[in-house]
């Protein structure tokens, strides 16, 4: 797997995304590989593609496909907070945010960014059905791996182990888990801003303070990692919790039929009061053995993660 996060190569559709790639530079990834078992890489937003199932399927026919899908409310919230952290989204109200859906579909409202302007529509991120679908249609089934993060918090070991036994690799691997992307925060926008889009009078003020270009970027990171602070996610309203997982209850519902699995307890709001109880932004416990290790994941990831492995022959 590229060490890289959040590929975006297939979904030609979605154009302006972080990490986007040509066909050159992403078949670059993959060098070295010859002998391995299996090949991969993540591209979440590939799901979310109106076009992404179908180039996957054009490009590698035998892709094994795994999506890892959160509570589709609970991952509007952090995906949201975590493009207020990244600066794209400059509406830091969740609600306010999410109401301005309709006007963000007549291209009002948007943030003034070079981001598809769809991926700012949280409701639609969060409605899965004809997403997974897609992909339904375009592979076999036995294709196709489907991990819930709530079986994932539950049971790491044996979800692990069956995506191992999916895959046809060694299920008997344990890697180690670490915490990555746990909720951020940044402490000064301007500060984030003058370091990320500097402009020609702070660029040279900087080299007129710092003249040797290595000082200046570590002074850059630095600064950069002061600005940042991991606190918790604020708990979403309660009556907001409740009118957004009413309003995405038919897509559940047809999500369930998909997967044939029951998502009921999505929709539920003890299950969510009992998410809250430990707080939703904070890491969860995976125990495996004697040592428990700590995972979090970056919200699109919880959202789905679509893992594109193939055999080398």
């Amino acid at each position: 797997m590229p060490s890289a996060k959040e590929i975006h190569y297939f979904g030609s559709d979605l154009q302006g995304l972080p990490y986007e790639l040509d066909q050159e530079r992403y078949h670059a990834l993959f060098r070295g590989t010859e002998g391995k078992r299996r090949v991969g890489a993540t591209c979440a937003m590939a799901l979310y593609s109106n076009q992404g199932a179908e180039e996957i399927r054009r490009e590698v026919p035998d892709a094994k496909i795994v999506m890892l899908l959160r509570d589709p409310v609970e991952m509007m919230y952090a995906f949201h907070s975590e493009l207020v952290y990244q600066g794209m989204e400059h509406v830091k109200d969740f609600r306010k945010a999410v109401l301005l859906e309709p006007e963000r579909k007549r291209g009002r409202g948007l943030p003034q960014n070079s981001l598809p302007p769809s991926i700012f529509l949280y409701c639609e991120m969060a409605s899965y059905a004809e997403q997974v679908h897609r992909f339904y249609a375009h592979f076999p089934q036995e294709q196709i791996h489907v991990i819930l993060f709530d079986d994932f918090q539950k049971d790491l070991p044996g979800v692990y182990r069956r995506l191992l036994q999916f895959l046809e690799v060694n299920p008997e691997f344990r890697p180690k888990f670490s915490t990555i992307n746990p909720n951020k925060r940044v402490r000064s926008l301007r500060l984030r801003r003058l370091l990320s889009q500097p402009g020609p009078r702070e660029k040279a003020l900087a080299r007129a303070l710092i003249p040797w270009r290595d000082a200046r970027q570590r002074m850059s990171a630095i600064l950069s990692h002061w600005n940042v602070n991991f606190a918790p996610r604020s708990r979403m309203n309660l009556s907001l919790r409740r009118r957004l997982a009413s309003q995405l209850a038919p897509d559940v519902e047809r999500l369930s039929q998909i997967i044939k699995h029951d998502l009921s307890h999505w929709l539920s709001e003890a299950t969510y009061q009992r998410s809250e109880s430990r707080h939703p932004s904070e890491p969860v416990d995976f125990r495996s053995g004697p040592a428990a290790q700590r995972q979090a994941y970056h919200p699109m990831e919880e959202r789905a993660v679509n893992s594109l492995s193939r055999q080398n022959e």
